[in-house]
């Protein structure tokens, strides 16, 4: 299989993402070559079109970040993308990004690490139940929405809306502020955070805050996490 470009990843894969309507990580890793400076090269010259094109990309980085994982190495990603690392599933991989990231940083990854140099957009982390994300800017909105299991998401900066929403498990820890929301629906795992513009409701978890200026429906609304304020708004 003569794979030398993105171009011929995805022609490899149209048919299968024509049946199926969406692409299959297990299918990108069998077409892809057990080449990790290849699948660099064809990642470093990559020009994704659209959100089908971006996923495929993005489990391109997730199979180059484990085979250089086998000799002690990170795969670097040098432009600002969305979707990097998606569905990332292998142990001891590491994607380090040097700047700016897209949309749905490391979403549903379950296993391997993500460092973002920069700041990323909305919908980082979403749905991971494994791995470890850092940011060391600031993040979008969304941001570790649906996050369970042992997963691990620390923003250095601020995130936006909707932080750990319907959080099921893992751990959020946020150095800086979070918007409306934060962890509404949340159900368990934990959450530490500098202030809180806006806390949603709550069903589980544990939530340790400095601040929280405002609740969901008022203090009397449905809170049962395990609330702990640092200091009193």
């Amino acid at each position: 299989m003569g794979v030398k470009s993105f171009d011929d990843i995805m022609n490899y894969l149209l048919p299968d993402i024509i049946q199926s309507g969406c692409p299959d990580p297990a299918v990108c890793a069998e077409v892809c070559p057990p080449d990790a400076d290849l699948l660099a090269g064809i990642i470093e010259s990559a020009s994704p079109a659209g959100t089908i094109e971006s996923q495929v990309l993005g489990h391109v980085m997730g199979v180059a970040a484990g085979l250089m994982a086998e000799r002690g190495e990170a795969l670097v990603v040098r432009q600002a993308q969305d979707y990097v690392g998606y569905q990332m599933s292998t142990e001891g991989a590491m994607i380090c990004i040097e700047g700016d990231a897209g949309d749905f940083l490391g979403a549903f990854m379950s296993a391997g690490t993500i460092l973002c140099q920069g700041s990323c957009r909305d919908f980082a982390f979403r749905g991971a139940c494994g791995g470890t994300g850092l940011v060391v800017g600031d993040a979008g909105d969304c941001c570790a929405e649906e996050l369970s299991g042992e997963a691990m998401a620390r923003i250095m900066g601020s995130v936006g809306r909707s932080a750990g929403r319907r959080m099921h498990g893992g751990h959020l820890r946020i150095e800086g502020d979070a918007g409306e929301f934060f962890c509404r629906y949340m159900e368990g795992g934990t959450a530490r955070v500098r202030d809180v513009e806006l806390m949603g409701e709550t069903y589980g978890g544990t939530i340790t805050a400095r601040r929280i200026l405002q609740f969901e429906k008022g203090p009397g609304g449905t809170h049962l996490a395990k609330i702990l304020i640092q200091e009193r708004a």
